[in-house]
């Protein structure tokens, strides 16, 4: 009786502790804190994204290394690949390109990182939430008769993407965006998941 009590005692103690590293619905029990998890290299494996502005849609798959985007009656498939360091120290690099027989474009942008907050009122949970401000971000676009080269940089309070991850694991992640806004009776909306593996 007295070796159960004190195994009940040792399960009340243990499952908070791993509960306290979940914050996203779908996260596993880890004894990792989620900073130990979100930080290293990750590579985009799946994307899917509907962008709605009007009347007009925009459809995104992605898997593996085949994107094919739809607008409309428009169809394009273009080979893309997209990788991610988020580093310790608050910082991140993100690099993607694109290319189809003509012609190819990357980009690689740095910037800064950081857990967004607790919002009641919003339902959302502490760290439930990162913030991606892009710093500055170099973008080639090249084809057989065509080279340009776009360098850009930003300080202060620019524009921060904000997405809520749904479920992180030590080597995989998913994350959501979801933006919905009606403007005179128009509705402009994205929803997108995008599924990262670590390496």
């Amino acid at each position: 009786m007295k070796k159960i009590i004190i195994s009940v005692i040792c399960l009340a103690l243990v499952v908070p502790m791993f509960n306290g590293c979940k914050k996203g619905e779908n996260d596993p029990m880890s004894l990792k804190s989620r900073k130990a998890r979100l930080t290293g290299e990750w590579e985009l494996v799946e994307w899917q994204s509907t962008s709605i502005s009007g009347s007009n849609i925009t459809t995104i798959n992605f898997s593996g290394s085949s994107k094919i985007t739809l607008f409309g009656s428009f169809s394009a498939t273009t080979t893309y690949s997209e990788s991610m360091e988020i580093m310790k120290d608050g910082t991140y690099e993100s690099k993607f390109t694109e290319s189809d027989t003509s012609s190819t474009y990357s980009c690689t942008s740095t910037g800064g990182w950081f857990w967004v907050g607790k919002n009641k009122e919003l339902e959302y949970k502490n760290k439930e939430r990162v913030g991606m401000q892009e710093t500055s971000s170099t973008c080639i676009y090249t084809s057989s008769s065509f080279s340009d080269t776009d360098i850009s940089t930003s300080t202060g309070d620019s524009g921060v993407t904000t997405w809520r991850i749904d479920m992180l694991k030590n080597k995989e992640m998913i994350v959501v965006m979801e933006y919905i806004a009606l403007d005179n009776g128009d509705l402009y909306s994205v929803t997108e998941t995008r599924t990262y593996e670590k390496q």
